[in-house]
């Protein structure tokens, strides 16, 4: 029994990779289940338990009386994974990610499937999920969105498939996203200087302490006031104390208040625009206001606010642009040495 489950493991994987590798073209007929058997030197039986494995993966299409034939969207180059952590259920970047994914399993044939509470662990269910999918050869890349570093080891069963990381921490063998936070800096400061604002505040989120840094040393080179005491950082986990932070910035004399707010997170924004509002603060009059969005999923406001943000849908093209490229010929070794493509900001009038 065990003799025979390994006979079709190996047949399996054998008729997979030659998909993968092109060997058998996507919509091309595979050879007859009497010119397999005799390939292969199996039964009948054996065979047939072999092409309902390869079917269940996404392999191949069997018609009934014509033949075997490979799918026309097999998973190497239609099915990917998306990998996001526990806890950032409610992260708007990871929303707007999982929502573009969710738009083309809908309008294309790329479908990635989403593993929502994944870490490095061996004892994580959804570990052990991608890693079934992977030795099946289920899905063909995995876009790991904001996870912790991994353990050492827990990324070997992964090393022979393409990876898309966008995180702090990167991971071996993976092509690295990279997000121009300075540009979000410059962009944000630009917007408020053109608007006649000098006295800039920041409100920023835990994860992004380079803000710190960044928003003085570019407010110093536009000869414009720092007041350190305007740069806050609002913890993880406590979004909703953004807007008590806008009501200590502003709910004090016009002359010793900003004229200019950053929101530099959107998950920030929602509860910092409603403290403008409880504070009876005019936008446009009083001050201006600028935040962070991730394109197309903006947080809508009534206020007339400027939004700089990331085109996510741009991150999910790059995903799937590596993935297809790892399977044409010599594209391993070509993903290894490419250059780790970066994502400027844009404003709302500069979205084509």
């Amino acid at each position: 029994m065990a003799k025979n489950l390994l006979k079709q493991k190996k047949i399996s994987e054998d008729i997979s990779s030659k998909i993968i590798r092109g060997v058998y073209t996507p919509g091309s007929r595979l050879p007859t289940y009497e010119g397999l058997q005799k390939h292969y030197g199996v039964s009948y039986t054996t065979l047939h338990l072999v092409i309902q494995a390869l079917k269940r993966n996404g392999f191949i299409v069997a018609v009934s009386r014509i033949g075997i034939f490979v799918n026309e969207f097999p998973p190497h180059l239609h099915s990917f994974a998306l990998v996001t952590p526990l806890g950032l259920r409610d992260n708007r970047f990871v929303r707007t990610i999982k929502r573009i994914a969710f738009e083309q399993n809908r309008v294309s044939n790329v479908k990635f499937k989403i593993y929502s509470d994944f870490e490095f662990y061996v004892d994580n269910q959804d570990y052990q999920s991608l890693l079934e999918d992977v030795e099946a050869k289920r899905i063909g890349g995995i876009f790991f969105l904001n996870t912790n570093a991994p353990l050492p080891g827990a990324i070997v069963p992964f090393n022979k498939i393409p990876k898309v990381v966008l995180s702090l921490y990167g991971i071996p063998g993976a092509v690295k996203i990279g997000m121009d936070g300075t540009s979000f800096v410059k962009k944000s400061i630009d917007r408020l200087v053109a608007k006649g604002r000098k006295n800039i505040a920041v409100i920023y989120y835990g994860n992004f302490s380079p803000y710190y840094d960044i928003f003085p040393n570019e407010l110093k080179k536009r000869g414009l006031p720092v007041n350190k005491h305007w740069f806050i950082k609002i913890g993880e986990n406590v979004e909703s104390s953004a807007g008590d932070v806008v009501h200590l910035l502003f709910n004090t004399y016009p002359e010793k208040r900003p004229d200019g707010l950053v929101i530099a997170d959107d998950n920030l924004t929602e509860r910092a625009l409603s403290a403008i509002l409880e504070l009876n603060l005019k936008v446009s009059a009083d001050l201006d206001v600028v935040t962070h969005c991730n394109w197309p999923n903006a947080v809508p406001s009534i206020l007339p606010i400027t939004r700089i943000g990331y085109d996510a849908g741009k991150i999910i093209d790059i995903c799937i642009n590596v993935f297809r490229n790892y399977y044409k010929p010599g594209g391993a070794k070509k993903i290894s040495s490419t250059k780790s493509p970066t994502l400027s900001v844009l404003a709302e009038d500069e979205i084509s």
